[in-house]
């Protein structure tokens, strides 16, 4: 096995390992917030809210993105 691909593999199970962890953290953050009795109404709309209003904004971006890349017309350079 060569380094490069050595690399690149523990690479991709530090990103894995930090996806699950940051995904579980925010499972039980959530899981708390929305179960416990004493959280007031405001944050329980509140999350949802930025939860998806930061969708919206990913979304809309990577639409703008491809409808921009779509109409970028790429000309050889000469030297």
């Amino acid at each position: 096995m060569s380094s490069k691909l050595a690399i690149r593999i523990g690479v991709w199970l530090m990103i894995a390992a930090l996806a699950v962890l940051a995904a579980y953290t925010g499972y039980v953050t959530i899981a708390g917030i929305f179960t416990e009795p004493d959280t007031p109404i405001a944050i329980q709309v509140a999350i949802p809210a930025l939860v998806a209003g930061s969708l919206i904004l990913l979304a809309a971006a990577f639409v703008q993105k491809m409808k921009r890349r779509k109409q970028e017309d790429v000309e050889e350079v000469e030297y």
